[in-house]
């Protein structure tokens, strides 16, 4: 986890703090609501700020800044995976 947040220019303590806040909140789902999506990942990139990261989910782009709200992600994401 640390090489990754280094090379990925992320904090490894935010990422730890979002892994525990979305594995809380996964424990309250039921299994019947979870499923996988498809995720694909680009070779290359290049870092426009250390704190954005982009999220593609079918033909939507979804562009996420350090301190957005997980759960109006959550809303967004199974709102395009239903409409795909």
């Amino acid at each position: 986890m640390t090489e990754w947040c280094s090379n990925n220019h992320v904090n490894l303590e935010q990422m730890k703090y979002w892994m525990r806040k979305f594995k809380k909140g996964n424990a309250t789902a039921t299994s019947s609501s979870k499923s996988f999506i498809p995720l694909t990942t680009i070779e290359s990139i290049s870092v426009t700020s250390p704190s954005l990261l982009v999220v593609r989910v079918g033909s939507a782009s979804i562009e996420l800044q350090s301190g957005f709200d997980p759960q109006l992600l959550r809303e967004i994401v199974e709102a395009l995976r239903t409409s795909c």
